[in-house]
């Protein structure tokens, strides 16, 4: 996996227990109570992995300032991944080209969730249908796949509850079940 941000970093903790301060209770992780992290690598520590980057900023009253953070998981041999990382930062952090991404995915979505609707007398029964149950099922069908003891009919079932509002993913992951 990989981390990268569009602006330079001062420190980062991959290791949950280097970046919690593992052991005992603190009401906030010690990195934070520190305001430093450890660079310490992520090793599968008992308190697990963690992606937490450290920013050194200084803003006026008022001021703002945008951080772009890109979290995914890429293949290959090492010339291959460095090569791929190079083009993920060229083609986020180029330009306007998080913002032209999520455009891309705010519009997909308005696609998929516009397809099929439901319009009754109760506003949250029309939410909970036409984006909450939508989003669950979709992301239900896209990830139970990482898992082993899956069965053929589970993932047919959670390809037939995204057919009315996705069917360019079932139709893409169908011939794979």
């Amino acid at each position: 996996g990989f981390m990268m941000s569009s602006a330079a970093f001062q420190g980062f903790d991959l290791s949950g227990e280097e970046f919690s301060g593992g052991g005992h209770f603190r009401p906030f992780p010690r990195a934070v109570e520190e305001g430093r992290c450890r660079n310490s690598l992520g090793l599968q520590p008992y308190l697990g992995l963690v992606g937490a980057l450290q920013f050194d900023l200084t803003l006026p009253a008022r001021g703002s300032r945008a951080l772009h953070i890109l979290v995914g998981r890429t293949e290959g041999e090492p010339e291959q991944y460095r090569r791929h990382l190079g083009e993920l930062r060229d083609k986020f952090f180029s330009g306007r080209g998080v913002e032209s991404e999520f455009a891309r995915l705010q519009e997909s979505w308005r696609r998929m969730l516009s397809r099929v609707s439901l319009r009754s007398a109760d506003e949250e029964v029309d939410r909970l249908y036409n984006i909450w149950l939508k989003y669950q099922q979709h992301n239900t069908a896209r990830f139970i796949r990482a898992l082993d003891q899956i069965g053929y009919r589970d993932v047919l079932q959670d390809m037939m509850g995204i057919c009315n509002f996705n069917p360019e993913y079932v139709r893409s992951h169908l011939p794979t079940v």
